[in-house]
């Protein structure tokens, strides 16, 4: 399927240009484009999206390439005429969150990564398939497609950038969403988020209970104040002078891909019950679901052949007029609804004294419609990078979701371990401090998207890509 001529010719390109896409990539992270839906100034996602948004098209312009706005919920960068083959990423980012060693919106390149908030997600793919475009166009490729690059301003916000695109744009016959991993993401689980909260008081004993984040993140840390000091030992936590405070520490991984490190909310509580605190077994139920990835403690434990288990973890924890609440962030199977999962949580809060708000919810997507260019593009990734892989079913969500005959393809890859000396343990990763990408990573994602344009732009996308 590879042209090898052309595929020779991409690479020494992409060779001499890395140091402009790091500089470019470096450009966009200087703008905090953490999407804003309630600033009325700068609607609909504030005012630094708003400039993200002016940076890139400016960037794409200035380029050569065609350009357009749509209401500031999106934009796209294009090259070519006739049928339209789209490529989605995102250049709106999370908060920066606490314990950066570098300068989140500063970007730098120290040893082959270039280390800021958005460099991994999404940003960096970004300006990978800006500079297959680059290529395509300062080469000549004689496309005959319609090569387009959309960007949205607020996929970590609920995706309301795709959805508005979906509303009221034609979609093309076929999107590529760069952001998750290669080879061919087929799948995207379902999700479930839900707060759960006791209904009676946690008793004197707790003054305090405390993880905060985002509610996809499992907590780097978490709190609890006691009246008294504590007397049990508190494996794994630190605890003040006073034996009235203690603090558990844990790492951000995402609640969708835990690592083995124990919940911070689990060791937290494991405290509080060996230290008599929880009399009614409230801070019991919290240590049992946050210790249990695979959803047994809330009743939700499933598995299907297409993805594997449910993943589940809890990620947020406070006290609210004396009662105890936390939250918990699940990915679910593709062959099972929301419907099913919040019912059996519920059954389960139930029995253990909660009641349950239901936070966020996306149902499973699947794509097996798309098995040409499902395998099309697995072939050629296992034959630029010389590896055998297959699709897979990820847990993360993307504008796969919004989108019609939408696949998400990379930019993740397999890559050496970051080096200790430049990122603390559970750093470098995404939605972690001093997220980082690869500037290798970034030219073969340049590649890999040169060579499956090669192979695509010889279809007809409204008929070819079905299965």
């Amino acid at each position: 399927m590879l042209d090898k001529k052309m595929l020779q010719a991409a690479r020494a390109w992409i060779t001499a240009h890395s140091g402009e896409m790091v500089q470019d990539l470096i450009r966009l992270v200087a703008v905090p484009s953490v999407s804003d839906p309630e600033d009325p100034e700068y609607p609909p996602f504030g005012r630094a999206c708003r400039d993200m948004e002016q940076l890139f098209l400016e960037m794409a312009a200035a380029y050569g390439f065609e350009t357009e706005s749509f209401g500031h919920y999106c934009a796209r960068a294009s090259i070519g005429s006739g049928e339209e083959l789209a490529f989605w990423s995102h250049l709106d980012v999370v908060p920066a969150g606490e314990g950066w060693r570098y300068d989140p919106f500063q970007a730098i390149e120290r040893e082959g990564y270039v280390i800021g908030r958005g460099t991994q997600d999404n940003k960096g793919s970004a300006v990978s398939v800006l500079y297959l475009m680059r290529f395509l166009r300062e080469t000549g490729y004689p496309l005959r497609h319609r090569l387009t690059l959309y960007v949205g301003f607020s996929e970590e916000n609920g995706m309301a950038d795709a959805a508005y695109f979906a509303r009221t744009q034609k979609q093309p016959p076929l999107s590529i969403v760069a952001d998750c991993g290669f080879p061919v993401c087929v799948g995207e689980r379902g999700t479930l988020t839900v707060r759960l909260k006791a209904r009676r008081p946690l008793g004197e004993a707790v003054e305090e209970l405390k993880a905060d984040g985002p509610m996809y993140m499992l907590p780097e840390t978490a709190v609890l104040r006691t009246r008294e000091p504590v007397r049990a030992e508190c494996g794994g936590i630190d605890v003040a002078q006073d034996g009235r405070l203690l603090t558990a520490h844990g790492v951000a991984d995402h609640a969708a891909a835990p690592g083995d490190t124990p919940n911070a909310l689990y060791l937290l509580a494991d405290a509080a019950c060996k230290n008599g605190l929880d009399p009614e077994g409230t801070l019991a139920f919290l240590r049992d679901a946050a210790a249990d990835p695979a959803g047994t403690a809330l009743g939700i434990a499933c598995a299907d052949e297409a993805s594997g288990p449910l993943v589940c973890g809890v990620t947020t924890a406070g006290l609210e007029e004396g009662r105890l609440w936390f939250t918990v962030s699940c990915k679910f199977p593709v062959t099972k609804t929301v419907e099913e999962l919040l019912s059996l949580v519920r059954a389960t809060a139930e029995k253990n004294g909660f009641e349950t708000e239901a936070l966020r919810t996306h149902e499973p997507v699947h794509h097996a419609k798309l098995g040409p260019v499902v395998r099309g593009l697995t072939d050629i990734y296992n034959e630029v990078m010389g590896v055998k892989t297959e699709p897979f079913v990820m847990s993360g969500g993307t504008y796969a979701r919004e989108l019609k005959n939408a696949l998400p393809f990379g930019t993740g890859m397999p890559m050496p371990p970051r080096p200790a000396h430049l990122f603390a343990p559970g750093h470098g990763d995404y939605h972690q401090a001093n997220k980082s990408i690869e500037t290798e990573r970034m030219q073969k994602a340049c590649l890999i998207y040169a060579a499956s344009v090669f192979w695509l732009d010889t279809l007809e996308l409204s008929r070819d890509i079905y299965g």
